[in-house]
């Protein structure tokens, strides 16, 4: 979190990589709240429930790496795959809100595809075949549809939370 230091207006205001790395970050509806949002809305809670899962999983505390991964790189390439090659197009409905926000099946699939892979690069973790089996074919079509709907901005906490309740139930049952 020291890192959103150098993305504070002085210091990116007279620094072009930093402002580089602030635009990367900017997104015209979180203005002025830019940094505001990502830090209270994404990394501060992202951190909180990462901890509590690595504790909850206790001796599988591996599994916490899926919740990054999907939550990382899954949603990490949503939205850059969705704005560079997105062509099929649909409005969904964001959680707590009224507003329409619209979305791609192609920044959607990067979601999918990250809970069908990243269950079965940590199958190690696992106690057995089924358990990752069943996270694979549960993660793959719950976090697309958790990220389409995500209230805004607040998308790595949804992630995070309804990957690790989905894998604690798996992990427990299965």
């Amino acid at each position: 979190m020291l890192g959103f230091l150098v993305l504070i207006k002085p210091i990116r205001e007279h620094s072009k990589f930093f402002m580089l790395q602030f635009n990367s970050l900017d997104r015209p509806e979180d203005r002025p709240n830019t940094l505001k949002w990502i830090i209270l809305g994404n990394i501060a809670p992202g951190m909180f429930i990462l901890m509590f899962f690595k504790w909850l999983f206790a001796a599988q505390g591996a599994l916490t790496f899926i919740l990054v991964f999907i939550t990382g790189i899954g949603d990490g390439l949503a939205e850059p795959v969705g704005i560079t090659w997105g062509r099929h197009k649909y409005k969904t409905r964001s959680c707590f809100s009224k507003n329409k926000y619209t979305r791609s099946w192609e920044g959607s699939a990067c979601v999918f595809l990250s809970g069908l892979v990243f269950p079965a690069l940590q199958y190690a973790a696992f106690d057995n075949f089924w358990q990752v089996l069943l996270s694979m074919l549960i993660l793959a079509p719950t976090m697309a549809y958790a990220e389409a709907t995500a209230p805004h901005t607040m998308d790595t906490p949804v992630l995070m939370t309804g990957c690790g309740v989905i894998l604690y139930a798996i992990v427990n049952i299965v």
